[in-house]
Formats: C-alpha cells, sequence, structure tokens
C-alpha cells in the first residue's frame, strides 16, 4: 500500500486515537499577522472600554472600565480613567531601551481620577501618589522632573494631589535638550476652581474635574467635552497599516 509523503516541514491534521484533531492547517491572514505584531504606523491612539468581570448578573451590564491607550515610536501608555483599584492597575507606562522595557508605574492608596490624550496624562487624588521610575538621566528644571529613558522622555509636573505627565521621544523633539527647553518655554499647568489643565510643548491641552459624573471624571480634549458614551475610537487598522482586510475569518470545525 503506497503511503501519502507530506512535504517537509508540513505537519498536517493530527488526530488522536478517539479521532480528535490536535493540529490544524489554518494560517492566519498576512493582514491579521501584521496587526498581531504591531506592525501599523505610529504614533496611534485607542480608546475602548471592557466589561466587569461577572457581566453575566443582572446589575454588572454594561462598561466597567474606560480604557485609554497610546502608541508612540519608543513608548506605549495606557490609563483607566477610574484609575487603579483592586486587582487592576490604572496607570502605565512601558518604554523600549537597549536591555528591553523599562516602565513606570504609580502606588496609591486613596481614590484619583486620570485624563489621557494621546501622550499626556493628568493624575488628580486626594493625596499624592508615587511614580515608581527607572533608571535614567535625570533633570530637575523650573520644577519640572526631566527623565530620559532610552529614546523616551518625561516631562514629570508634581502637584500637591497628582501630577501632570508630557512624553516626548525623537520624532516629536528631535533631542531631549530640546524636549527639555519646549516643555519649560511653552508648556503651562493651571488651576481653576476644580478643573485642572495642562497645555503641553507642542500646543495641545488637555483638562480634568476629578469630581465624579456619573461614576466618570470630567475630561477635556483640546478644549472639546469628552463624551464617555462615545469613549471607544479603534482606529481602521487595516487602513493605516496599508492593507486589506481578509474577505473571511476561517472558522475551524471538527
Amino acid at each position: 500500500m503506497s503511503q501519502h509523503r507530506q512535504p517537509a516541514g508540513h505537519a498536517g491534521n493530527r488526530r488522536l486515537s478517539d479521532g480528535r484533531n490536535t493540529g490544524s492547517d489554518y494560517r492566519p491572514p498576512a493582514a491579521i499577522v501584521a496587526l498581531a505584531q504591531r506592525r501599523f504606523p505610529r504614533p496611534a491612539e485607542i480608546r475602548r472600554t471592557h466589561p466587569h468581570y461577572e457581566n453575566w448578573l443582572p446589575d454588572q451590564y454594561g462598561p466597567a472600565f474606560w480604557e485609554t491607550l497610546y502608541f508612540g515610536h519608543t513608548f506605549q501608555l495606557g490609563t483607566l480613567a477610574r484609575g487603579t483599584g483592586g486587582d487592576w492597575e490604572g496607570f502605565h507606562l512601558a518604554m523600549a531601551t537597549d536591555a528591553g522595557v523599562a516602565t513606570v508605574t504609580v502606588t496609591t492608596d486613596g481614590p484619583h481620577a486620570i485624563a489621557q490624550f494621546r501622550n499626556l496624562v493628568l493624575w488628580q487624588g486626594q493625596a499624592a501618589p508615587t511614580l515608581n521610575l527607572p533608571p535614567g538621566e535625570r533633570v530637575e528644571r523650573q520644577g519640572i522632573t526631566f527623565l530620559a529613558v532610552g529614546n523616551t522622555w518625561l516631562a514629570i509636573h508634581p502637584l500637591a494631589d497628582g501630577f501632570a505627565l508630557e512624553v516626548g521621544e525623537p520624532q516629536s523633539h528631535g533631542s531631549f535638550a530640546a524636549f527639555q527647553t519646549a516643555v519649560v518655554d511653552r508648556a503651562a499647568l493651571s488651576l481653576s476652581g476644580t478643573r485642572l489643565t495642562y497645555r503641553d510643548s507642542q500646543g495641545h491641552e488637555i483638562a480634568l474635574n476629578r469630581h465624579l459624573q456619573n461614576g466618570l471624571p470630567q475630561v477635556w480634549r483640546d478644549g472639546s467635552r469628552h463624551d464617555w458614551h462615545h469613549h471607544w475610537q479603534t482606529p481602521d487598522w487595516f487602513a493605516i497599516a496599508g492593507l486589506s482586510p481578509p474577505a473571511e475569518i476561517p472558522r475551524l470545525v471538527d
């Protein structure tokens, strides 16, 4: 009896003695692989919501988390509007370095709120948080803490009950020295009543009132009040990556 031979490197569908498959010939479309590997133009912002952990319960319907993510060329910045609580982390900054990845996290015990607009963050709470910073080139200028970690640059404006953060990189500011000069010369942090506003080194503006409305902080992005009911805004990754979406995502069947 002749034997069917598979090409070299082709595993095919393997079956157990009871007939179940243990492998598959399925290969995802190139467009899906590109997105999974984050091969898309940067910078890019994603806004999305997440459900409650126990979303099958009657009183757990609707979003529980409002997340903003920003992908720079050298860093990824993410926040949750309600901040850290329970077993979730409300702030995270990851930066590429020659040694791997360096991170910035925030430690706090009290209630707080966070506003994010691309590479900008405002953090306000009832007490000052602790920023856990990695090693890097640190400079203090006019009350601002500047930190260079690889090719990611931070400008931290401390507050009695929080901080304002601007993140730069070569593609946005050229050099660490130029980033410092731009922040010192052009950025401004102000408080009017309960509204905290930060204008960054490139003219963009983010504002935060941490007093909640319907359980969420009030946020303004370049002067426009943010509508939490329309928070989600996922880019058309296929379009910006110059790819065509697959006509159909194959469904594996027995």
